[in-house]
């Protein structure tokens, strides 16, 4: 499987719990960080496709209440 990198921008900052809920959902291959002044996930994540790569990473991001991916 190839890894693919890409930035999800969410509608909210993260704090601690947040981030840990984060990791809990499945984004251990996330890092918190910013882009362009909102709050943003890094991510390195093995997929098939970065299609694939991209919904799991949104469906578990979208998984911890109160967060969405904009």
């Amino acid at each position: 499987m190839d890894t693919h990198t890409f930035i999800l921008i969410l509608n909210q900052p993260v704090d601690e719990t947040t981030s840990d809920l984060l990791f809990d959902a499945g984004l251990d291959d996330a890092a918190v960080t910013a882009f362009d002044g909102n709050t943003a996930l890094d991510i390195d994540r093995e997929a098939p496709t970065l299609l694939d790569a991209i919904t799991s990473a949104v469906r578990e991001a979208e998984s911890v209440e109160g967060i969405r991916v904009t």
